[in-house]
């Protein structure tokens, strides 16, 4: 990854993160998020369990892409971790790039937005997700990406 590269994609974030505040408040009021609603773990169960690892897919056997997307195994696999795919990879594409769902090789793979060379669009041979189910995942990696908090150690 070059330098003005490292340089945009730092403006990027600093950007998202002055609307962010700026958002939180003027909503300020609005009462929090819907329970569960873009948490990894939701993801997870709802997507990713529900409809990726099926078969020969994105199983920790299978690991289609060099990809595995079962509980325990996903998030270090998605998260700041460079696309498999060599076309991808050579753009410098992330497969979840924290704070910026567009340039997320994953999205692109979901919405079927890719360039040529980028393979096909997910998932292979199964209705595409919904467009909440897409939301759902951008609007967690704009968050940042975050993995789920720890649950609080019992008093």
């Amino acid at each position: 990854m070059n330098a003005r590269t490292l340089v945009m994609r730092s403006a990027g974030r600093r950007t998202f993160l002055l609307m962010a505040c700026g958002l939180a408040v003027g909503c300020a009021g609005d009462g929090p998020p819907p329970a569960g609603g873009g948490t990894y773990a939701t993801i997870q169960t709802e997507i990713f369990d529900a409809g990726c690892t099926q078969q020969a897919c994105h199983s920790a056997a299978g690991r289609a892409g060099d990809l595995s997307l079962t509980a325990g195994e996903s998030y270090d696999e998605l998260v700041d971790v460079e696309a498999a795919n060599p076309t991808a990879a050579a753009a410098g594409l992330l497969r979840v790039d924290p704070f910026l769902a567009q340039d997320s090789f994953l999205m692109r793979k979901l919405t079927g937005d890719l360039s040529p060379g980028e393979g096909s669009a997910m998932p292979i041979g199964a209705m595409p997700l919904s467009p909440e189910q897409l939301a759902l995942i951008a609007d967690w990696i704009e968050a940042g990406a975050e993995p789920d908090p720890e649950p609080a150690a019992a008093p």
